[in-house]
């Protein structure tokens, strides 16, 4: 909801996460995912969405998932 539009997140949205989590850790998990975003969309800002093929690791890992580790 907050990566598309922030606008639609209501006080039900609140009330349910509040049944899992503290204020503390609401605020946090928040704070990450306003982070996550901006950072997603500085990455399509600046035209990097494919770093990720770019990355050695991710070839090394693409390697482990095929070999089942």
């Amino acid at each position: 909801m907050m990566a598309g539009d922030h606008n639609q997140i209501s006080q039900e949205l609140f009330d349910e996460l509040r049944q899992h989590f503290s204020e503390p850790e609401i605020l946090e998990l928040g704070w990450r995912i306003a982070i996550f975003v901006g950072y997603g969309r500085l990455v399509y800002a600046l035209g990097l969405e494919d770093i990720g093929k770019l990355c050695p690791l991710s070839a090394v890992h693409g390697e482990m998932q095929m070999n089942g580790e």
